[in-house]
């Protein structure tokens, strides 16, 4: 397989999320060959906002379909909006680094449940043509570990096709 220098970093609002960024810009260190996509991830749509019951009268439900697809378009606009400062944040560490302006993009997906993240993450990648993951993981206490799964040991699992820089923020 041909390797290639187009890096996906998974971005969120953690500490270990910083990190990351600020590690991947500090290995690119200027080369103009890399090219970043910033991934966020949007939360889960809210169940309000997923379907309604339908109706057996099709102009009503018609207009009710179209309801919908408004809400949940303004839905994502307020969250993307939301996430933006996140994005933008990423933006100036990665060009503080001297990655150039036009190797960096960002993007959005929508998570289709909690579970899927990790397949999210993934497809985003697939259609960036990256063939490096980036994550962030942050430390969970031991109560933390037998409830949650960390995203970067479910990502090595679940993408043999892609090498997964996991970067954990140093303790203290």
């Amino acid at each position: 397989m041909k390797w290639n220098k187009r890096l996906l970093i998974a971005v969120d609002d953690s500490d270990a999320s910083r990190c990351a960024v600020e590690y991947v810009g500090a290995m690119i260190d200027g080369s103009p060959e890399f090219f970043v996509c910033l991934l966020h991830v949007l939360p889960v749509l809210p169940p309000h906002l997923l379907e309604f019951a339908g109706s057996e009268n099709a102009e009503l439900e018609e207009k009710m379909d179209a309801e919908i697809e408004n809400k949940q378009s303004e839905w994502l606009s307020q969250a993307k909006l939301a996430a933006q400062p996140l994005l933008e944040q990423a933006t100036e560490v990665l060009r503080a680094a001297q990655v150039p302006a036009q190797a960096i993009t960002t993007q959005f997906a929508l998570a289709s449940n909690v579970d899927a993240l990790v397949r999210d993450i993934i497809k985003a990648a697939e259609m960036e043509t990256c063939h490096t993951i980036v994550v962030g993981r942050e430390t969970f206490t031991t109560l933390e570990k037998i409830f949650k799964k960390h995203v970067a040991d479910e990502l090595i699992r679940s993408c043999p096709g892609h090498t997964v820089w996991v970067i954990q923020e140093a303790d203290g």
